[in-house]
Protein backbone atom coordinates (compact mmCIF):
# COMPACT_ATOMS: atom_id res chain seq x y z
CA UNK A 1 0.00 0.00 0.00
CA UNK A 2 2.74 2.32 0.93
CA UNK A 3 0.63 4.54 3.43
CA UNK A 4 -1.82 4.95 0.55
CA UNK A 5 -5.36 3.36 0.06
CA UNK A 6 -4.35 1.51 -3.37
CA UNK A 7 -0.55 0.60 -3.57
CA UNK A 8 -0.18 2.75 -6.97
CA UNK A 9 -1.45 5.89 -5.20
CA UNK A 10 1.46 4.96 -1.98
CA UNK A 11 3.91 3.78 -5.74
CA UNK A 12 6.54 6.80 -4.78
CA UNK A 13 6.57 5.20 -1.59
CA UNK A 14 6.80 1.96 -1.96
CA UNK A 15 9.68 2.95 -4.40
CA UNK A 16 11.70 3.83 -1.41
CA UNK A 17 10.58 1.12 1.41
CA UNK A 18 12.70 -1.18 -2.05
CA UNK A 19 15.42 0.86 -2.67
CA UNK A 20 16.04 1.13 1.72
CA UNK A 21 15.69 -3.21 1.77
CA UNK A 22 18.16 -4.50 -1.01
CA UNK A 23 17.55 -8.04 -1.09
CA UNK A 24 14.18 -7.92 0.35
CA UNK A 25 11.25 -8.95 -2.01
CA UNK A 26 8.49 -6.58 -2.11
CA UNK A 27 4.53 -7.41 -3.18
CA UNK A 28 2.50 -4.52 -3.81
CA UNK A 29 -1.04 -5.31 -2.73
CA UNK A 30 -4.14 -2.68 -1.85
CA UNK A 31 -6.19 -2.12 -5.09
CA UNK A 32 -3.70 -3.21 -7.85
CA UNK A 33 -5.24 -3.62 -11.01
CA UNK A 34 -3.69 -4.38 -13.91
CA UNK A 35 -2.98 -0.79 -15.48
CA UNK A 36 -0.44 -0.51 -12.50
CA UNK A 37 1.23 -3.59 -12.72
CA UNK A 38 3.77 -1.65 -14.86
CA UNK A 39 4.42 0.85 -13.01
CA UNK A 40 4.71 -0.97 -9.76
CA UNK A 41 7.33 -2.80 -11.34
CA UNK A 42 9.44 0.23 -12.78
CA UNK A 43 10.28 0.92 -9.25
CA UNK A 44 11.17 -2.44 -7.66
CA UNK A 45 8.19 -4.60 -6.75
CA UNK A 46 9.07 -7.63 -6.59
CA UNK A 47 5.55 -9.46 -6.79
CA UNK A 48 1.62 -8.02 -7.12
CA UNK A 49 -1.33 -8.94 -5.45
CA UNK A 50 -4.53 -8.61 -6.31
CA UNK A 51 -8.29 -10.05 -5.77
CA UNK A 52 -9.02 -9.58 -9.13
CA UNK A 53 -12.86 -9.70 -8.34
CA UNK A 54 -16.28 -8.34 -9.62
CA UNK A 55 -19.68 -8.68 -7.99
CA UNK A 56 -21.28 -11.68 -8.74
CA UNK A 57 -25.17 -11.72 -10.42
CA UNK A 58 -27.60 -12.32 -8.01
CA UNK A 59 -29.25 -15.45 -7.63
CA UNK A 60 -32.71 -14.77 -6.50
CA UNK A 61 -34.89 -17.33 -5.82
CA UNK A 62 -36.12 -19.37 -2.56
CA UNK A 63 -35.61 -17.85 1.00
CA UNK A 64 -32.93 -15.05 1.47
CA UNK A 65 -30.49 -16.48 4.43
CA UNK A 66 -27.88 -13.64 4.82
CA UNK A 67 -25.10 -16.05 6.13
CA UNK A 68 -23.22 -13.29 7.62
CA UNK A 69 -23.87 -10.77 4.73
CA UNK A 70 -23.80 -7.12 4.93
CA UNK A 71 -27.27 -6.49 2.54
CA UNK A 72 -30.34 -6.35 4.75
CA UNK A 73 -32.34 -8.26 2.03
CA UNK A 74 -32.35 -10.56 -1.21
CA UNK A 75 -32.48 -7.48 -3.16
CA UNK A 76 -29.58 -5.95 -1.27
CA UNK A 77 -26.95 -8.86 -0.59
CA UNK A 78 -24.33 -9.23 -2.53
CA UNK A 79 -20.68 -11.76 -3.05
CA UNK A 80 -17.81 -12.08 -5.19
CA UNK A 81 -16.15 -13.58 -7.15
CA UNK A 82 -12.88 -13.84 -9.30
CA UNK A 83 -13.25 -11.81 -13.01
CA UNK A 84 -11.03 -14.33 -14.98
CA UNK A 85 -11.05 -11.50 -17.51
CA UNK A 86 -9.06 -9.42 -14.89
CA UNK A 87 -7.11 -11.98 -13.80
CA UNK A 88 -5.90 -12.58 -17.80
CA UNK A 89 -5.39 -8.82 -17.95
CA UNK A 90 -3.22 -8.83 -15.28
CA UNK A 91 -1.49 -12.22 -16.45
CA UNK A 92 -0.45 -10.33 -19.98
CA UNK A 93 1.10 -7.36 -17.78
CA UNK A 94 2.96 -9.39 -15.71
CA UNK A 95 4.52 -11.06 -18.85
CA UNK A 96 5.27 -8.08 -20.68
CA UNK A 97 7.14 -6.75 -17.23
CA UNK A 98 9.14 -9.87 -17.95
CA UNK A 99 11.12 -11.93 -15.33
CA UNK A 100 13.07 -9.85 -12.86
CA UNK A 101 16.79 -8.59 -13.10
CA UNK A 102 19.60 -10.73 -11.74
CA UNK A 103 20.82 -8.51 -8.65
CA UNK A 104 20.55 -4.85 -8.41
CA UNK A 105 17.07 -3.13 -9.11
CA UNK A 106 14.78 -5.47 -10.35
CA UNK A 107 13.07 -4.84 -14.15
CA UNK A 108 10.13 -7.60 -13.81
CA UNK A 109 8.31 -9.49 -11.85
CA UNK A 110 9.19 -13.22 -10.44
CA UNK A 111 6.89 -16.03 -12.19
CA UNK A 112 4.89 -17.71 -12.07
CA UNK A 113 3.68 -17.42 -8.39
CA UNK A 114 3.94 -13.75 -7.90
CA UNK A 115 0.78 -13.02 -9.84
CA UNK A 116 -1.40 -14.13 -6.63
CA UNK A 117 -5.19 -13.52 -7.14
CA UNK A 118 -7.26 -13.79 -3.76
CA UNK A 119 -9.87 -16.48 -4.52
Amino acid sequence: MGGAVTAAAGLATIGEMVAAAPGVEVMAGAGVRPPDVARLAAVGVAAVHLSAERAAPAHRGGTWVPMGAAGSSADADTHFVTDPDTVAAARAAVDAVGPPSQGGARAGLGLPGHLAPDF
